[in-house]
């Protein structure tokens, strides 16, 4: 009668245990989705900011381009002018849609897009001015008031939609802290009723069949979900989440594993490059920024597909990205990194998007100093290549 009481505990205690488990993934699996939404709130209060200043920075452009007609009367002047009005009609129409959810943001777009149309169209009443008549009309309309006036309630709007944003963004963070608080807590009080539970079954049932009917296989299940999430984290820590190369931090950590290696083995080399992207930012003026991000994505695949398993290919922040060629010497080094050069510029070429490489790579053959000394000597020799001549690949060896 004993043994059948216990074995009736331990079955209440094994679908305990199961619902316990079932409400916990389904708790987290909510959590999640939360995290992922402020995530996303983060990505689109950058995005809403990022196209404000776009304009902002296009209205300038073509008064800067306006002035300089008036001075020089050179029609190159007013290429930023004439591409405007498609460039800006694109932009607002991508704001708007970022602002859909937003009766206030929704005001100020308006607002702001009647200021620019009155701003373009006041720069395109003094080019006809200068092209038709007198210089001094388009001059006098250019330091009126009007001008100065309009740049700076474009300017106020701009400001107030940032504001906002950022408002939204506080607010949003401030919800995601005080829900981190409370699921702490409750997550603290299941664990605390979770282990008051286990401790009672520990102390009624005989401590042999726990272990073999219950804790082995609970842990093990739970050290198997455990190991999976670590690894997903630490995938998600070290990779870009645009483009899929590893990120800046994985970079530097393998770095220092490159000079503890070479610091216990005095024969080990290694070769590490630094690549920049020529002319991209016209690729995001010309073809916006959708193809700046499917350039950057088709460039981490081409390098990924040619590198081998143990060589690091990682996204430092915008255009710019780096190589850890281990076990390279100078003359390997130099080797794969103008072979991973021809390929980039051929994926550029396929994709007809006029994009070339400045490289800068040194050889380690000897210790080298610090990774501080490693990072600004490769990123200074790319630079170089970057301001002289671009599209080539300097290299040393130390």
């Amino acid at each position: 009668m004993k043994y059948y009481g216990r074995e009736k505990l331990i079955k209440l205690a094994f679908i305990l245990g199961i619902i316990i488990l079932i409400c916990t993934r389904i708790f987290n699996y909510f959590q999640s989705e939360k995290l992922m939404k402020a995530t996303k709130w983060v990505f689109h209060t950058h995005e809403v900011i990022e196209k404000v200043e776009e304009i902002y920075d296009e209205v300038n452009d073509s008064e800067n381009g306006m002035r300089s007609y008036l001075l020089t009367t050179d029609l190159k002047s007013l290429e930023s002018f004439m591409n405007s009005e498609k460039l800006l009609k694109t932009k607002f129409n991508e704001l708007e849609s970022l602002v859909s959810d937003n009766e206030i943001q929704i005001n100020r777009v308006k607002d702001l897009k009647e200021q620019v149309n009155r701003k373009l169209d006041w720069i395109k009443n003094i080019i006809n001015d200068k092209k038709k008549r007198e210089l001094i009309s388009s001059t006098e309309k250019q330091i009126s008031l009007e001008g100065i006036e309009s740049i700076a309630k474009i300017r106020a709007i701009v400001n107030d939609l940032i504001k906002e944003e950022s408002k939204l963004l506080e607010i949003r963070h401030e919800k995601m802290i005080h829900q981190n608080r409370f699921n702490q807590i409750l997550i603290t009080t299941i664990i605390f009723f979770v282990a008051f539970f286990l401790g009672y079954v520990f102390w009624v049932i005989n401590k042999e069949m726990v272990k073999r009917k219950m804790t082995e296989l609970e842990i093990q299940k739970l050290n198997e979900e455990l190991l999976t999430e670590i690894d997903y984290q630490n995938h998600l820590l070290s990779t870009d989440y645009l483009t899929g190369a590893k990120n800046r931090m994985y970079f530097t950590n393998r770095l220092l594993e490159q000079l503890s290696l070479q610091k216990h083995d005095k024969g080990y080399c290694f070769t590490v490059a630094y690549i920049d992207c020529d002319n991209f930012k016209n690729i995001n003026d010309t073809l916006g920024h959708k193809a700046g991000d499917d350039l950057l994505i088709t460039l981490t695949k081409t390098a990924k597909e040619f590198l081998s398993e143990d060589s690091i290919f990682a996204r430092l922040g915008g255009d710019e990205f780096s190589v850890i060629l281990q076990k390279a010497n100078g003359e390997e080094g130099r080797e794969i990194l103008l072979e991973l050069n021809n390929r980039l510029l051929q994926a550029m070429i396929k994709n007809h998007w006029q994009v070339t490489f400045s490289i800068g790579a040194i050889s380690f053959i000897s210790y080298a100093e610090s990774i501080d000394s490693i990072i600004k000597s490769v990123d200074d020799l790319m630079y170089e290549v970057k301001k002289k001549t671009k599209n080539n690949l300097v290299h040393k060896v130390l």
